[in-house]
């Protein structure tokens, strides 16, 4: 009899022999029923030897390898062979965050700092995550490309994709479908008002060039977040590539964060 999947785990992969075996090792005493899918992305190193290994002894990790084609692509093709249903924005990944926080706050026997990071959607679903009830341990949030709100990201995708600039009768309908086939709505997958309530700092990231989920959408979080905050726009960056563009900038303010708020008592 095939299990239940409670969540899907995608996690691209390239050139990183020298840290996927401490990622793998965080992940394995999860429930069997959380799939973790492996997507390398045509790593020229040993990162596949690395992961065979873990393959080998813990039947819920998978292996996927792949023509180089960027994280993007890797990312799409671990959420197309993954067992989940749906992908909804946000909407119900927000309490996923909040859980998996949950989770790792009662294992973290020495308390220390977590932080909550996410790209692109998963940045929107830690946002929206951050206005509930986190552990104290949680010290902050990064997001790097994350949308403000599933509403405004189906509008710019019309726009820049098919040169559609007036579409309330689509979105109408797109509400419709998300509602009565995958039990949320739109309005649910929106940051605005975690971000009103958030206490914890936020470092929000975006690529200047990034035509898929615009800058403007960092923007837009970081007005609205009253909590400690920081923007930095990456030069030449586009989607998801903040961290390739200028790895010494992405690093040092990623790490000056830390500094910062390790020994933040906020709490929500």
């Amino acid at each position: 009899m095939e299990t239940d999947i409670l969540l899907s785990i995608v996690i691209p992969v390239y050139n990183v022999q020298n840290y996927i075996g401490k990622c793998l090792n965080s992940l394995k005493t999860l429930d069997c029923r959380i799939e973790i899918l492996v997507v390398d992305d045509g790593s020229p190193d040993d990162s596949c030897e690395v992961i065979k290994n873990y393959v080998k002894d813990n039947s819920n990790v998978h292996y996927i390898k792949k023509e180089n084609g960027g994280v993007s692509s890797a990312r799409n093709l671990g959420i197309a062979l993954s067992k989940g249903k749906y992908i909804t924005f946000g909407a119900k990944e927000q309490w996923d965050v909040q859980q998996w926080a949950v989770y790792m706050a009662e294992r973290n026997k020495e308390k220390l700092p977590i932080y909550l990071y996410g790209q692109s959607m998963g940045a929107a679903s830690v946002l929206m995550a951050s206005g509930h009830t986190l552990p104290p341990e949680v010290k902050g949030l990064i997001a790097d490309c994350g949308f403000q709100s599933m509403e405004r990201q189906m509008r710019d995708m019309a726009d820049n994709w098919f040169h559609l600039h007036y579409i309330p009768l689509l979105l109408k309908e797109m509400d419709c479908l998300c509602h009565f086939v995958a039990g949320f709505r739109m309005k649910d997958a929106d940051t605005t008002e975690a971000m009103k309530r958030n206490t914890r700092p936020v470092l929000f990231f975006h690529g200047e060039k990034d035509t898929y989920v615009y800058p403007n959408n960092s923007f837009q979080n970081y007005m609205l977040c009253k909590a400690p905050k920081e923007l930095v726009i990456v030069q030449g960056a586009r989607h998801l590539c903040s961290a390739y563009a200028d790895p010494e900038l992405y690093q040092r303010t990623v790490m000056e964060f830390f500094e910062k708020y390790d020994g933040s008592n906020s709490e929500k």
